[in-house]
């Protein structure tokens, strides 16, 4: 589960415009009450029409690794084939923050969007971890703030961090994977213990991280955790998945569970393709999953009634009073 693909590119780093698919311009942002080691950059697609809206996007690496220089690449793909002005997220990492230190980090970067964009035209995304990462402040947003996104996008979603469940792709996809092992009932207990701080490893504990720690709500932690009526309350999903994954199984459960509770999800299977197969512009499947996360964006923001003005949620300080 420590990452993806993704994370054995070369560094890029985020200098100026990244030559892909049409240019990208990348802008660090400075987020007041934000740790040093977490980072925001607002990446600006140049080369593709816009659409009207924004995507905060959080990257994959399994909560362990990932950053600006490992994964600036992928997301800078991902926004230029969206077309929609993207907030990379990365978050802080374990062990040294466990829960709710990367959430608290992805809620900060919603509050910058939110700040120019009305919730209706925000979409909140990631790949593999950041997936999961997208699907908890989703569902903290509209139990906590009556905040509602118009859409979230999960490629290659780790959706399943605590349960004891056992899924035949955890070892049949081991190989064909770039994975180097499913994520069976044994990791997921262990990895639970570090997510939890268990090893006396702890984030700077305050009155947000304590707000988040006192819910203790499954869906906040892992996300096929989530009762039947928080899944129906998500917004659409788009889920793209590598028929080749070790996840793949818990993914079209958790995709299966969310329709099932109501939820508006589409779930694009490409046959072969790996773990965030989404990390490498060559991949055969790339232009095809481009193409269907172009459609999906403007789905969810295509125009309808003009959106009230974007208000500055302070996002983190209604945290605080959770």
């Amino acid at each position: 589960f420590l990452g993806g693909a993704h994370n054995l590119i070369a560094p890029v780093f985020l200098k100026g415009r990244l030559g892909l698919d049409g240019g990208v311009a990348a802008t660090r942002v400075d987020v007041d009450g934000a740790p040093d080691d977490a980072y925001y950059a607002w990446f600006e697609p140049t080369g593709t029409p816009r659409l009207n809206g924004t995507l905060v996007y959080l990257h994959g690496g399994g909560f362990i690794i990932g950053s600006k220089a490992t994964n600036g690449e992928m997301v800078a793909r991902i926004a230029a084939a969206c077309g929609v002005r993207t907030l990379f997220v990365a978050y802080r990492k374990l062990p040294e923050a466990p829960f709710p230190g990367a959430l608290v980090d992805a809620l900060r970067g919603v509050g910058v969007a939110l700040a120019s964009t009305p919730p209706e035209r925000l979409i909140l995304g990631g790949d593999s971890a950041g997936a999961s990462l997208a699907l908890a402040a989703l569902h903290f947003l509209r139990e906590t703030l009556q905040i509602t996104p118009a859409a979230g996008l999960l490629l290659s979603p780790m959706v399943d961090i605590a349960s004891e469940l056992e899924y035949a792709t955890d070892t049949t996809n081991v190989g064909p994977d770039l994975l180097p092992a499913g994520f069976g009932p044994a990791a997921r207990r262990e990895f639970m213990d570090m997510y939890w701080g268990a090893s006396g490893k702890n984030a700077t504990v305050d009155a947000l991280v304590d707000a988040l720690r006192r819910r203790r709500d499954g869906a906040l932690l892992s996300p096929l955790a989530a009762s039947p009526r928080q899944l129906g309350a998500l917004p659409p999903l788009l889920c793209q998945a590598g028929g080749s994954e070790v996840l793949l199984d818990s993914q079209l459960r958790f995709c299966d569970a969310a329709r099932r509770a109501g939820a508006d999800v589409r779930c694009t299977v490409f046959d072969g393709e790996v773990h965030a197969f989404h990390a490498f512009g060559f991949s055969p499947a790339w232009p095809a999953a481009r193409a269907d996360l172009r459609r999906f964006c403007e789905r969810a923001l295509r125009p309808a009634a003009p959106a009230a003005p974007p208000r500055s949620h302070a996002v983190v300080a209604a945290l605080v009073g959770g």
